[in-house]
């Protein structure tokens, strides 16, 4: 790695290699210099190759997500139907989302990206499925007959669950890169 600190420090990133090259511009400048040739003049580059850590990422960002959504789905296999407080299944909701809330303002403190990137989209799947696991809980708590709620004990939401957050990730994933 010529011409690179043996100290250099780059977080999230580990410098593979280094290397000078020629490229040759063509400039509409004359960069002060009466009868400068703006044809054929190469220019010096430093490269350097640089490649991602990614572990850390995956397991600061998506190791919580992925036990949240693990939580979630045990939810959905507690008995909300007797004797149950509604206010339970809601407290349990916010203290879901709370965690999300606190997991997302805390990536987009570590970004300087403007807009949604990739992996917020994940967030905001989460928050729609908890959303959604919390209205399917009341409903099923309730007192009201709905044949697609009650149905052998709530099975169609159990059955659903992963395949739903799976579609939405490939949507997701579909969108951003193609």
């Amino acid at each position: 790695n010529p011409g690179l600190e043996k100290d250099l420090v780059l977080e999230g990133w580990e410098a593979k290699e280094s290397y000078f090259s020629y490229r040759v511009n063509d400039y509409d400048s004359n960069f002060g210099i009466d009868g400068y040739n703006h044809q054929g003049n190469p220019d010096l580059y430093f490269n350097m190759e640089l490649k991602r850590d990614v572990i850390t990422p995956f397991i600061t960002y998506m190791i919580p997500l992925l036990l949240i959504a693990l939580l979630i789905f045990i939810a959905l296999f507690t008995e909300v139907k007797v004797d149950t407080d509604p206010s339970e299944i809601l407290k349990y909701s916010a203290s879901l989302m709370l965690i999300l809330m606190v997991a997302h303002v805390s990536l987009r403190d570590s970004l300087t990206a403007s807009g949604i990137i990739y992996i917020e989209y994940f967030y905001i799947i989460m928050y729609l499925v908890v959303l959604a696991v919390s209205l399917n809980a009341l409903l099923f708590a309730s007192d009201k007959k709905i044949p697609i709620i009650d149905y052998e004990n709530n099975v169609i939401a159990k059955i659903i669950y992963w395949p739903v957050i799976m579609t939405l990730v490939l949507l997701v994933t579909i969108k951003t890169f193609y």
